[in-house]
């Protein structure tokens, strides 16, 4: 990875370096270093390299992991921060010590809190990334990783005796997350959310998956739209909206003869929800009923009926019919033209 990073740098850029989890793998004979020896090593290639390009190198000690001895977390790495601390101090290298400010943080929280909403622990069944569910101690899901993202800037500030990062505090803004989870008996996605500054807009789409409809938006538990598509203002804390689902069921329509006509309202509606479908016939054809298995259900080419809980198949039929000027007739006298105003059946009656 370095060697792709190295020809990146230029002057004034920030080079952040963290290390140290898989540098304790002792059976990983490739990436295993001695804190001490070669640890210190390889950190001080990265710093002597980023000066050389006129980069700032910045130390970060590694994370704790999620592991607890009564209410106190437990250090498992060891020689690794202070042989960092001691080359930070002997390089004059800016050093943010994230391993005492997350053991600060974490033990604040409390392991419960810790272990199902900063580390990657999750669920079976609520994460498509993760459909059986996971289990991780070390790396973090996403409001752990905004957690911890403050804790560097923390760390950046705590820096202020120090040149290099004045020039990074006009672009300090406080952050705040847009959160978005689903609720509902069927799912789907949604676009928008992240982390994002106070005043920042950001549009969410709901998008139902097979089988489902987007019912409505809501947050803190009252409905704030049922539109789709909601834009909102990100405020001075974290920002939750629930995006809800229904299950759906399908709405086929199919037409007979194949070409007679025209039909509308095809698709996916919910339990209990009003459909209504409509058939329009082409020249030479009208319409003459909707059937279900081929039960006769409606004579109205407009037709409207509560959805139930299963898909639903529905045929328009369309008949034959011809039109006046395109059957020929003799010229005869006395023919009597009688409309029916009751149909659309013409009557002649002639010699």
């Amino acid at each position: 990875g370095w060697v792709t990073v190295l020809p990146q740098l230029e002057k004034g850029d920030y080079l952040f370096i963290q290390f140290a989890h898989n540098d304790e793998k002792s059976d990983d004979t490739i990436r295993y270093t001695d804190p001490y020896t070669t640890f210190q090593k390889y950190l001080s290639i990265y710093i002597d390299s980023a000066r050389a390009h006129g980069a700032y190198p910045v130390l970060l000690t590694p994370i704790n992991r999620n592991k607890w001895t009564g209410s106190l977390i437990e250090d498992t790495h060891g020689n690794y921060p202070p042989a960092m601390r001691a080359l930070a101090a002997d390089k004059d290298v800016p050093l943010i010590d994230l391993h005492k400010k997350t053991k600060t943080l974490f033990e604040s929280l409390g392991q419960d809190y810790v272990t199902d909403s900063i580390f990657n622990n999750l669920p079976a069944g609520k994460y498509p990334g993760y459909p059986k569910g996971n289990t991780d101690n070390t790396h973090l899901q996403e409001n752990g990783a905004f957690a911890v993202s403050k804790l560097v800037i923390e760390g950046l500030k705590e820096q202020d005796t120090n040149s290099i990062f004045k020039r990074l505090e006009p672009f300090i803004r406080k952050a705040v997350r847009v959160i978005v989870r689903t609720e509902g008996p069927a799912t789907g996605t949604v676009n928008g959310n992240g982390v994002f500054s106070v005043g920042d807009s950001t549009t969410l789409i709901a998008r139902p998956t097979k089988g489902s409809l987007f019912s409505y938006w809501s947050a803190q538990g009252e409905t704030i739209s049922k539109n789709d598509t909601l834009t909102i203002i990100a405020d001075s804390q974290d920002n939750e909206c629930v995006a809800h689902y229904l299950k759906a069921y399908l709405l086929k329509l199919s037409i007979s003869p194949a070409g007679s006509g025209t039909i509308q309202g095809n698709g996916y509606y919910a339990a209990d929800s009003l459909a209504t479908v409509l058939a329009t016939s082409h020249a030479g054809y009208q319409f003459l009923n909707w059937t279900k298995n081929e039960d006769v259900v409606s004579e109205d080419s407009i037709f409207s009926f509560v959805m139930d809980t299963t898909d639903v198949n529905l045929v328009a039929v369309f008949k034959t019919v011809i039109s006046l000027n395109e059957k020929k007739i003799n010229r005869q006298e006395n023919v009597i033209i009688y409309p029916n105003p009751a149909s659309d059946i013409v009557n002649f009656q002639s010699m």
